[in-house]
């Protein structure tokens, strides 16, 4: 029985662990809970008071202290390579008491009744760089957790989505990933054998999970494009001087960031030193690959205004980024199960991705339509690229998937078609639809290859072959 009991709470830690779509919705709520269990343990005359602990700390300029968290990181690589104070503060970092007073200044902000999640942010960042320059190893990634929340909260927040707590969280979300315990086999087998029927059917969940944690990783390695791209615009001067800098982009900034867009390729004129639509799509589409984010998805898609067909296709592009990742998720978690169920969950994913595609070119006219820029052709070739990448999965119903190749075919043709009557400066639309097509019709060749029955004569069995010597 008390194995059972270990084996229930290490089902619970791993489930509580796993970054899945509620991890925010879960962060908040016990939050709230630990807050008003804290208020009624107050009692009495004390009751609600805050006089006894002080002073209300006062609030600090946030966009100047997310500059000094810079600083502050870069202080614990110089103390680590031996340098004195003197030459850490000459080189614009603090020294160790400046950390001291930094950290505690941001503690007290956080930790003040009325503090918003940007100064819960900035303390979750600071706690993390603290635990990655401590020789803490017991509760590690319970402090991980914690510093994940409160900057996933923060991005959360209207104001609160900008390139510093992006990237802060993709750190952060990273090393939460990498720390993550596996179940191991001898105790998987252990279990199987000697814990009983309910004992094994929790562990074969446990054993499961081994394969979903590195394919979360996967998702957000930094080669990815949609990863690559954020990264980019963060370290880009121009963004960091923006309100993608330290300020942060409001939902509203965002809806007069696709305003002035449209309005702009109206009147063919430009007024940002770059793309703003771009980098507000990077964050989307970089998100979409983190299925905790994905509130803060949905938040970016509802600010982008409804005025015309491009920025429909801006939202339908961020939707199929997430239908793609949840695509991915399911067929790494479930990559061993041979199952039906598992066969036809899978396919059912996949078709309906593919059919998203051809729909919001259908839906659009898009194909009735010179090709105007990257935005429009990429539905065109994104169908494409579905039925190629998940070509065996889709190939278990072959009418269905020979049928859909043959429309793909038709659709990368419209494509190219489309983009040669537009402006220049679409041939890369071009070139990239021209190998789709080669690609898709060597998977028609190859399926029809298998499928025809061959001209050739039956090979002669051989005899026995004779024995050396013989």
């Amino acid at each position: 029985m008390g194995e059972l009991s270990d084996i229930l709470r290490l089902l619970h830690k791993i489930q509580v662990s796993v970054p899945d779509r509620e991890f925010l919705a879960n962060f908040n709520s016990l939050k709230k809970e630990t807050s008003v269990t804290k208020k009624k343990g107050k009692g009495g005359f004390f009751a609600g008071k805050s006089f006894l602990r002080g002073k209300k700390p006062a609030k600090f300029d946030i966009e100047y202290a997310r500059e000094q968290v810079k600083a502050f990181h870069e202080s614990f690589r110089a103390i680590k390579r031996g340098g004195t104070t003197k030459e850490s503060t000459e080189a614009g970092m603090m020294s160790i008491s400046s950390m001291n007073e930094f950290r505690t200044k941001i503690k007290e902000a956080a930790e003040s009744p009325d503090s918003s999640p940007q100064y819960q942010a900035l303390f979750g960042i600071v706690k993390f760089i603290d635990l990655k320059n401590s020789g803490i190893t017991t509760e590690k990634q319970v402090v991980i957790y914690d510093c994940l929340g409160k900057v996933g909260s923060a991005l959360l927040e209207d104001g609160g989505l900008s390139m510093f707590h992006a990237t802060w969280f993709l750190t952060i979300y990273k090393e939460y990933l990498s720390h993550y315990r596996m179940f191991k086999q001898g105790e998987y087998e252990r279990v199987t054998r000697h814990g009983g029927a309910e004992a094994s059917s929790i562990a074969k969940k446990l054993y499961q999970k081994q394969y979903e944690i590195p394919h979360y990783l996967q998702l957000v390695d930094d080669k990815k494009m949609e990863i690559k791209h954020l990264i980019q615009y963060s370290k880009d001067t121009y963004v960091k001087r923006s309100n993608h800098g330290q300020r942060g982009c409001t939902f509203e900034d965002i809806k007069n960031i696709f305003r002035d867009k449209v309005k702009e390729s109206q009147t063919k004129t430009t007024s940002s030193k770059f793309n703003e639509v771009n980098v507000v799509m990077a964050y989307a589409l970089c998100f979409a690959r983190i299925p905790m984010l994905h509130d803060v998805v949905e938040k970016i898609k509802a600010a982008i205004p409804n005025i015309g067909t491009e920025t429909m296709l801006y939202k339908q592009k961020i939707t199929i980024i997430q239908k793609i990742t949840l695509a991915d998720i399911t067929r790494g978690l479930y990559k061993n199960d041979g199952s039906d169920e598992y066969s036809r969950r899978l396919y059912n994913i996949i078709n309906d991705l593919y059919n998203y595609c051809v729909g919001i070119i259908l839906e659009n006219n898009l194909e009735k339509n010179p090709t105007k820029s990257e935005i429009y052709a990429y539905p065109f070739l994104k169908q494409a690229f579905i039925l190629i990448s998940y070509k065996s999965i889709l190939q278990k119903k072959k009418d269905i998937y020979l049928k859909s190749l043959s429309k793909s075919l038709d659709l990368l043709r419209q494509v190219k078609t489309g983009a040669s009557e537009a402006k220049s400066g679409l041939s890369k639309i071009s070139n990239n639809a021209e190998i789709y097509e080669r690609s898709i019709e060597s998977i028609i060749q190859q399926i029809k290859a298998i499928d025809s029955p061959t001209d050739k004569a039956p090979t002669p069995k051989k005899g026995p072959t004779p024995k050396k010597g013989g």
